[in-house]
């Protein structure tokens, strides 16, 4: 069977890169007895697909992964034995029977969104006006692996907004596999220090 689970990455697991959230489900997965299937050929992998590498740093409202079983489950007996197994820092929200031909968690990803709350000493004076310099322009190069990219097309929407805590930026980024934004390279294209701020991502949309 396959089955889709959505959970939290909280703050106490905010500096866990993608690979190690992967090892840590494949460890709480075998201490809940939930036996998975592998892939065939050479070198056979326990059959997992997280939808989206959470970038470092970032916490996670809704990820999505999912997993195939050896055996038939309900979705409630595998909450419950994944609950007490799971570590601080990750928390099941939701588990549902996915149809085994859907595609790809990572092909079926289109977008995703992100709250971004801005450190108070942040400059926010004419930071609107900053994000509607960003928005109107077809071009924002950014640095990644050693390489120049344009980000501008990879940015759908972005908000500023005021919150109880101080303002907020809601980002909407675009997250297929070969065109992803990243709201760290967002936040310096708008002259913001990504280490400033807490950034969650809240919603992978499909």
């Amino acid at each position: 069977m396959r089955f889709r689970l959505t959970f939290q990455k909280t703050q106490a697991m905010r500096f866990t890169g993608h690979l190690d959230l992967q090892h840590t489900w494949m460890r709480a997965l075998r201490r809940a007895g939930i036996a998975l299937e592998h892939s065939q050929g050479f070198h056979p992998l326990p059959k997992v697909q997280l939808a989206s590498a959470l970038p470092l740093g970032c916490t996670g409202a809704a990820e999505i992964m999912d997993i195939w079983t050896e055996k038939d489950w309900i979705p409630a007996e595998m909450d419950l034995c994944l609950q007490p197994v799971l570590p601080p820092g990750i928390r099941l929200v939701n588990t549902e029977v996915v149809d085994l031909t859907a595609p790809k968690v990572q092909v079926a990803l289109r977008s995703q969104e992100y709250r971004v709350e801005l450190h108070q000493n942040t400059l926010t004076s004419d930071l609107q006006q900053r994000i509607d310099t960003l928005m109107a322009t077809t071009e924002s190069i950014a640095e990644r692996r050693g390489k120049s990219i344009n980000i501008r097309p990879l940015i759908h929407e972005i908000q500023l907004q005021r919150s109880e805590s101080g303002m907020v930026l809601m980002m909407h980024l675009s997250a297929q596999e070969s065109a992803t934004g990243r709201p760290d390279e967002v936040l310096s294209a708008l002259g913001v220090n990504p280490a400033e701020c807490l950034v969650e991502r809240t919603r992978l949309i499909f």
